[in-house]
């Protein structure tokens, strides 16, 4: 999004007198999107949520254009992350296994982290402030505050030099934290060795999947879509398409619902005979889902929204007419 653009968003709904501010945090976002992906950087960070804590190392280089993020979790059990290019590598070594899945989108693995796109303004206050040191780095405070409570909001403190989130919150409605990713160290490199973004476990013996290669999309028409009709105001359907998956009898229907930052999956699913489906909602961390059955077929609907959010449009799931693609 253009600058001129954002400040035509906020004309349009009548904050002219933030335009500044607002139009200074996008210029931010886009400096923290453009650090995550295109800087050599490596430390340690801590993710809580849901009363856990969670210290990670990680790796991320960039060489001749092409990024790898390396994940490499700080406990007993030493489980690891390798993003590259549109595969994610997860190696387990407490079940001996490795899976290997297609990439959805090109976010970081850090997590707390949103995605900015040009909708933004529609469905969030946007403010920019300066922040005490962290790590003895500067740091400028961004808010992106949900108009209203079918969203989470973000509190990012951003390196000033570099842009890069050196803390990452994401808020709910009355400010309580629901997810955090702080570093406790940080580094950028000029140079980062190939190995380093390589895998240090000994997958000898490892048993290998490859679930998301296995899913592939039935071109065509969709027979029989379905649809949410009761969407919060902002999203809108951004993906549509069924996947073939091994051992299922149907294809597995996958909406993507987004409002230009935060994003919800619905899956539609025919249970198989054995299975016992619970519905009702989940959580973890940020995530939330919610689960029921519709015309016999197993509607999940996920996302880093608020619990309401994954509910109404689950609830609202209704078939809707063949859709040529």
């Amino acid at each position: 999004m253009t600058r001129t653009r954002g400040i035509q968003w906020l004309v349009l709904l009548c904050l002219a007198p933030l335009a500044a501010p607002a139009e200074e945090a996008i210029d931010w976002l886009r400096k923290m999107d453009q650090a995550l992906n295109t800087l050599n950087y490596q430390g340690v960070f801590v993710r809580l949520r849901d009363g856990q804590v969670d210290p990670m190392k990680v790796i991320h280089r960039v060489h001749d254009g092409h990024a790898v993020e390396r994940l490499i979790a700080l406990d007993a059990v030493g489980r690891e992350i390798i993003s590259k290019g549109e595969e994610v590598v997860c190696f387990f070594p407490d079940s001996e296994s490795v899976v290997v899945e297609k990439r959805s989108g090109h976010q970081p693995l850090l997590g707390a982290v949103p995605a900015l796109s040009d909708e933004v303004l529609q469905n969030y206050l946007l403010s920019v402030k300066t922040g005490k040191s962290v790590l003895n780095r500067a740091v400028v405070i961004v808010d992106v505050t949900p108009r209203d409570h079918f969203r989470y909001g973000y509190r990012l403190w951003l390196d000033e030099r570099t842009g890069l989130p050196l803390i990452s919150q994401v808020r709910g409605g009355q400010g309580q934290i629901i997810e955090q990713m702080r570093f406790a160290s940080i580094e950028f490199p000029d140079e980062i060795p190939e190995a380093a973004v390589q895998s240090g476990i000994d997958v000898t013996g490892y048993r290998w999947s490859y679930p998301g290669h296995q899913a592939k999309q039935t071109p065509g028409k969709v027979e029989q879509a379905w649809r949410a009709d009761n969407l919060p105001a902002g999203f809108v359907l951004a993906t549509y398409r069924l996947n073939n998956q091994p051992q299922a009898s149907q294809p597995v229907v996958q909406m993507v619902y987004s409002d230009g930052l935060a994003s919800v999956s619905v899956f539609v699913e025919k249970p198989g005979p054995d299975e016992k489906p619970q519905s009702g909602p989940h959580r973890m961390g940020a995530a939330n889902a919610y689960t029921l059955l519709v015309k016999e077929h197993l509607v999940t609907a996920i996302g880093e929204v608020p619990p309401v959010t994954v509910r109404d449009i689950a609830s609202s799931v209704v078939t809707g007419t063949t859709i040529n693609r």
